[in-house]
């Protein structure tokens, strides 16, 4: 469910809508998780963690969608290049410590 936004900024509702469909759709594959949306400068509009989710979820939700605007790209984009011995290894460390792919 990774997707950028190209255009105008998203708003508060659409936000909220995409969450709550996240959190839906994890409800019925039985997992729990933080899904989180930000605006074009990567700026959090809105977020939640399903109860039962990990405290680190939203965290990291955060940050995999800061990294996904930052970037241009969603963050599944880098899974096998910032692998060790990829040409894009030690991503997670740019950003101030913010990239998660």
């Amino acid at each position: 469910m990774n997707r950028t936004v190209a255009g105008s900024d998203v708003s508060l509702e659409a936000a909220q809508r995409l969450i709550a469909a996240v959190h839906a759709e994890c409800g019925r594959r039985g997992v729990r998780l933080a899904a989180a949306v930000v605006d074009a400068g990567g700026n959090l509009v809105a977020c939640g963690r399903m109860d039962g989710a990990q405290l680190g979820a939203l965290a990291i939700a955060t940050d995999k969608a800061y990294t996904a605007v930052a970037f241009g790209f969603p963050t599944g984009a880098w899974v096998e290049s910032s692998a060790p011995g990829g040409s894009d290894w030690g991503l997670g460390h740019t950003l101030g410590g913010r990239a998660v792919v």
